[in-house]
């Protein structure tokens, strides 16, 4: 693996008198939705019309893989490794639980699902750009990677089970695009700010020209940790909240007899909106 995290996938022969760098990669398309080590799912045909060869096959050690639209790869198993990975507009990659990939220079507009803690291995920064893809974290509680940038965010909760996503803190997060808390069961979604009393800087939208919105769908919170701190969150766009936004922790903001604000230890968050787009 090279300093960047992304696989090695040189080889090398003799040739001339010197040695020469190989390319041993193979070109892998989604021909079909399904299961990753499925045969009948990758094609090296570029256009995914047509099965080659013929009795399948599936992507090796530093192979290149490209997700075509509409097409759904899952995967079962842990320690996929390829060298680069492109995710088509409406391709989607769902890695469920599993962990110890490394997808080496990952690229695309379409989604990455995610039902573990666990962010994989490589070279995200094309994907999480401003002109990258979704990441989609799923169906599971807890204090979510150390990863710091993304594109789109999704944070959603198909159980019967509420769940609550965690920000680590200290740190400063980057959603380039839109970020979206929403449940299609009737557990719900939390996103709270914070494990501990740090800083947490939350940045939505700042360098995306066409706007942003921050979606809080019916039934899903937003909130902070139990932690003497008060965060920042900055909204380049819009928030469109059919939920909750509960940003302190006290009982009420007002001194009940004085009428005054009170002083939290117990955490909040300013929020602002810049109006630059």
């Amino acid at each position: 693996v090279d300093p960047t995290g992304t696989p090695d996938c040189s080889d090398f022969t003799w040739a001339s008198s010197q040695w020469v760098v190989i390319d041993l990669k193979t070109d892998w398309y989604s021909f079909n939705s399904g299961d990753w080590d499925a045969t009948d799912i990758w094609t090296t045909d570029p256009s995914g019309t047509t099965l080659v060869p013929a009795h399948g096959g599936t992507p090796a050690y530093c192979d290149n893989v490209t997700i075509l639209n509409g097409k759904t790869i899952t995967i079962n198993a842990n320690n996929k490794t390829i060298a680069t990975l492109y995710i088509n507009n409406t391709g989607i990659l769902d890695i469920k639980t599993f962990t110890g990939h490394n997808f080496g220079y990952v690229y695309g507009t379409g989604k990455m699902r995610i039902g573990s803690v666990t962010f994989p291995s490589g070279d995200f920064s094309n994907f999480v750009s401003v002109t990258g893809g979704t990441i989609e974290y799923y169906n599971i509680s807890g204090t979510l990677p150390t990863q710091t940038i993304y594109n789109n965010l999704l944070l959603t909760n198909s159980t019967a089970s509420d769940i609550t996503y965690i920000l680590r803190s200290p740190a400063t997060y980057i959603v380039n695009g839109n970020l979206s808390l929403s449940k299609s069961s009737t557990g719900g979604v939390i996103f709270q700010l914070g494990n501990s009393a740090n800083l947490i800087n939350l940045n939505i939208g700042l360098s995306n020209t066409l706007g942003t919105t921050v979606t809080i769908g019916s039934g899903c919170t937003l909130n902070v940790g139990n932690y003497n701190m008060i965060h920042q969150i900055t909204i380049a766009g819009n928030l469109i909240n059919n939920g909750t936004v509960k940003l302190h922790n006290r009982a009420s903001w007002l001194d009940n007899y004085y009428l005054c604000a009170n002083i939290t230890t117990t955490g909040a968050a300013d929020v602002t909106f810049t109006g630059d787009y």
